[in-house]
């Protein structure tokens, strides 16, 4: 799934009424939901979405409509603002993959950031990845999701750390 944003100058349709651009204070938008399938590249849902309705918001009223999928699995795409650790805590619950940028308050950012930039700062050639030409690192930790029917459940939480000498 991605979700994205599309700036608007119109003033009568309803869902872009009340979205704001980060960019832009002054400029409407709307918020489009897609999910495609992974080989094909066909969408298999969409929807439109009230430009207002926070990111980290927004995957808890899609779960329940993409339970409703006949999918086999779910990977998700996402950027920084669906990060929160209740939406990383209701991925793991429904068993759904996900690769997301991390916001660097969460306490477990800050703590692999402090562990691996100066590392990283010395560009040894062993930590550079040319596919992505950066230096980087992973540290794995463990995440639980409790739920009333299973309790607390530990999954493999994977943090990667990407070094770029030019910023």
């Amino acid at each position: 799934m991605t979700g994205t944003f599309i700036s608007l100058f119109s003033q009568t349709l309803k869902k872009v009424a009340f979205g704001h651009n980060k960019e832009d204070p002054e400029m409407t938008m709307l918020k489009i939901a897609l999910l495609i399938d992974e080989i094909t590249g066909e969408p298999l849902y969409y929807k439109v979405l009230d430009g207002s309705i926070a990111d980290v918001t927004l995957l808890q009223n899609l779960f329940a409509e993409l339970s409703k999928l006949d999918a086999e699995q779910i990977y998700l795409v996402l950027d920084r603002g669906f990060c929160s650790e209740n939406n990383f805590q209701m991925m793991f619950r429904d068993n759904i993959g996900f690769v997301a940028g991390l916001k660097s308050n969460l306490k477990f950012a800050q703590q692999s950031l402090q562990e691996f930039v100066p590392q990283l700062m010395l560009a040894l050639s062993q930590q550079h990845s040319p596919e992505i030409d950066c230096y980087c690192a992973t540290k794995k930790i463990e995440w639980y999701s409790s739920s009333r029917a299973f309790g607390k459940e530990y999954s493999p939480f994977y943090i990667h750390v990407c070094y770029d000498l030019q910023r």
